[in-house]
């Protein structure tokens, strides 16, 4: 009777690690496609500001350039407080002169001339990055410099600064379908 104790005693043992180990597996298997879904929307939500960003720097450069060449900043200003304000999506619009920092500064309700350094004298363009922005008293920004050709001006750069309110309510929801958070 003593063995057989023993004997059912070692089954259960058996048992219960073969449990523990496919529930590990399990463990592992999710996390892994959390990590990897988390990481590809990521990707994908960078990707889809830096689009929003080029056609909008895009517009914006084909609708002041005339100005810009014209060296009528008031127009120029106009137009991109306009942009600021019709469209939640962006934060701030910045034209500089890569030369001498010199740029125009648009925000909501705000707009102003200042010398500029830093990022804003970049000439680097096409991909943005996520930035504690200046202009925003240190919210985080999406921040996209775009250069641009223009003949007859020195203005040669145009920041386009993104809200990151889609981009935290996306990986929010994201992280609450996985699990994480």
């Amino acid at each position: 009777m003593a063995k057989r104790s023993k004997a059912k005693g070692t089954r259960n043992s058996i048992f219960k690690k073969i449990m523990l180990l496919c529930y590990l597996i399990a463990l592992l298997t999710v996390s892994i496609f959390a990590f990897t879904m988390i990481t590809f929307e990521k990707r994908s939500i960078h990707q889809s500001l830096n689009n929003r960003a080029t056609s909008i720097a895009i517009s914006l450069w084909e609708t002041i350039l005339a100005d810009l060449e014209a060296d009528d900043l008031s127009k120029v200003a106009d137009r991109c407080t306009d942009l600021v304000a019709s469209d939640d999506y962006i934060d701030y619009i910045v034209v500089t002169q890569s030369a001498n920092g010199r740029s125009l500064i648009h925000t909501l309700g705000t707009r102003r001339e200042a010398t500029l350094g830093g990022i804003w004298l970049e000439r680097l363009g096409g991909v943005g990055t996520i930035v504690d922005s200046p202009l925003l008293d240190g919210t985080r920004s999406f921040h996209f410099p775009k250069p641009l050709n223009a003949k007859n001006s020195p203005w040669d750069v145009v920041h386009i600064g993104l809200s990151l309110d889609d981009y935290r309510d996306s990986l929010h929801s994201l992280y609450q379908l996985t699990g994480v958070s």
